[in-house]
């Protein structure tokens, strides 16, 4: 399967899974109408994955690429807004007559579409570029790591040129021009071809167009692991500060005290107004000293003040 394929699908599952957690905990709740329209983005994240998949099976065989095969997609994104023309109806009746219930369905279910297809197109876009992965930047970076291969880079960006030339401009061996040039080509910095007698090398652009902030946005290969870390970290510090559900002190390092006050976070729910004796209230039930820890979780952007009013912080 193409890695745009893989991504696109993983992301759409991450989403069906995310939701899918969000409705059971509302269930928990019993915030019945919140928990059905998480049901119901589900079902759309659902509905464009099942299209996906039986798109892709009619591009099997074929090399997508490269930019002049973007348009074979274009299927795809047709669904994007074909699809959601009925909803972008009923929210316009929905609105004509005051039903906030089918409007907010409505809202929501054109806001996924919306994501998927602008994920769909971030990806796409850079299949269509040059998508310079961690481990071929590496690569790169340690095959450009010598003055003779960087100088052959430099005559080959004004012509394409031959092992003989090269040796004789840049007064090295035959033998170690050819070493160079078997490292540059194992790394898709320069293409050879035939031509008579000769091997003519040119330099590959394309590999070179890749910006490094670009590379450094690329997801990390030990993008799991480095979470499992994480993860494992905080486990350890809830561990060590928790006991039966109690915050035994309030931790002096900057790091630990946010994981905690993340923790303590998870009482309250998002998109519902506190006054300030139900946050103490909330609080009390972890640690005594709710006044410090109040002003900590303002302080640090978790639960926000206005007007004595206090409010969850929704980062998602």
């Amino acid at each position: 399967m193409r890695e745009l394929e893989e991504k696109y699908l993983k992301f759409i599952d991450e989403r069906i899974a995310e939701h899918n957690n969000l409705s059971d905990q509302y269930k928990a709740d019993n915030r019945k109408d919140e928990a059905d329209l998480e049901k119901i983005k589900v079902n759309i994240y659902e509905i464009f994955k099942t299209l996906f998949l039986s798109d892709i099976k009619q591009l099997k065989g074929k090399d997508l690429g490269k930019n002049k095969d973007i348009e074979m997609y274009g299927g795809f994104l047709l669904r994007f807004d074909t699809i959601p023309n009925n909803w972008k109806i009923s929210l316009d009746k929905a609105i004509e007559h005051g039903d906030t219930t089918k409007q907010v369905i409505e809202e929501h279910k054109l806001a996924v579409a919306v994501e998927l297809k602008d994920k769909f197109l971030t990806l796409l876009m850079k299949m269509g570029g040059n998508d310079m992965t961690e481990d071929n930047a590496i690569k790169l970076f340690k095959s450009l790591s010598d003055k003779s291969r960087l100088q052959i880079l430099k005559s080959l960006i004004h012509e394409d040129m031959y092992v003989e030339l090269l040796a004789e401009r840049l007064d090295l061996a035959a033998s170690t021009i050819s070493f160079h040039l078997k490292k540059l080509e194992e790394v898709g910095a320069v293409t050879s071809r035939k031509e008579q007698y000769y091997n003519i090398y040119s330099i590959n652009e394309e590999v070179f167009k890749s910006s490094i902030l670009d590379i450094i946005k690329e997801e990390s290969s030990e993008a799991d692991l480095q979470k499992q870390r994480e993860d494992n970290y905080r486990r350890k510090v809830i561990d060590n500060f928790f006991e039966y559900g109690k915050l035994k002190n309030i931790p002096a390092q900057r790091k630990k005290r946010r994981i905690i006050l993340e923790e303590i976070a998870k009482a309250f729910q998002v998109g519902k107004e506190y006054t300030e004796r139900e946050v103490n209230i909330i609080i009390a039930d972890f640690h005594d000293d709710f006044c410090t820890l109040r002003r900590e979780m303002v302080c640090e952007d978790i639960i926000t003040r206005d007007n004595s009013i206090y409010r969850l912080v929704d980062n998602k």
